[in-house]
């Protein structure tokens, strides 16, 4: 009896270990699927559909093998990293972007658009991430360099823009209205179009080659039409803004914010921001 005993407790034991070694296997098995409960990051397991407007390069675009490039595009991967989302891309027309997310097509929108009062009025936004630069395209010996030498010149602008809507101000202006930048750039100099009013980060890149000038508008100049770039969010967002927020408050002070503006619109922009924030 005692020998049974024995042997009914060695098997009990064996198969009490076996069941602990099975469970802290499932425990392991299953930890990177738990999301929130193993990562600790506040938005894990949850994925985004971001909004975009990828003919903006260097700050969203798409490289030849159909990659998204772009400072944007590395922010996003940043802030991912930071709140533990999951996300893909929805490329669109800029004038559709806000749409996109109140009508439900989209989460957010990450694709250098300003935070203006009236956006407000539409959609949540983020704090700013980014100062853009106005400036004039022009082709060169035109003329034109100064917001006084559109004066009676055939100006453009991609609909929807803060840019199309601050070249509309300008006295005698001829406004030609565009869906995106990209034609008008080719027209720039003819009988059809004397310049653009767009970001310096973008007017570099697409006017290099083209025998056209970039200049600056200052600042003082443009006033209300030059606020930041910000992630933009359905209304009533305001955990996600949050969250975001003190993301990006991180990323600036760890630098990484720093980085991306080096790496992708170099000591270029920091000249033209000097001019820019001149008054």
């Amino acid at each position: 009896m005692k020998k049974l005993r024995k042997s009914l407790l060695f098997i009990l034991t064996g198969l009490l270990s076996l069941t602990l070694i099975v469970g802290c296997g499932d425990s392991e098995t299953s930890g990177p699927d738990s999301g929130e409960a193993t990562t600790g990051l506040p938005l894990s397991g949850q994925h985004f559909i971001i909004a975009v407007n990828a003919e903006n390069a260097p700050m969203e675009s798409v490289d030849p093998s159909g990659e998204y490039i772009g400072f944007s595009v590395d922010l996003a991967a940043a802030l991912a990293d930071r709140l533990g989302f999951t996300y893909e891309w929805s490329d669109m027309e800029f004038f559709g972007l806000i749409g996109s997310i109140q009508e439900g097509r989209a989460d957010m929108i990450l694709s250098s658009i300003s935070a203006t009062d009236e956006r407000r009025e539409m959609v949540d936004f983020s704090d700013g991430y980014f100062q853009p630069i106005t400036c004039i395209i022009s082709a060169k010996d035109s003329g034109i360099s100064t917001i006084e030498d559109l004066n009676g010149r055939k100006v453009g602008g991609a609909t929807g823009t803060l840019f199309e809507k601050y070249a509309q101000t300008i006295p005698g202006v001829n406004y030609v209205s565009f869906d995106s930048t990209v034609p008008a750039i080719e027209i720039i100099g003819t009988s059809q179009l004397d310049a653009i009013i767009e970001s310096s980060s973008y007017g570099e890149r697409y006017a290099a080659g083209k025998d056209l000038d970039v200049h600056v508008i200052p600042k003082s100049v443009i006033r209300e039409y030059a606020p930041f770039y910000a992630i933009a969010f359905p209304k009533g967002s305001d955990e996600n803004v949050k969250l975001f927020n003190e993301a990006l408050a991180e990323l600036e002070t760890d630098g990484t914010l720093q980085e991306l503006r080096s790496e992708w619109l170099g000591q270029d922009y920091v000249d033209k921001l000097a001019i820019f924030n001149e008054e």
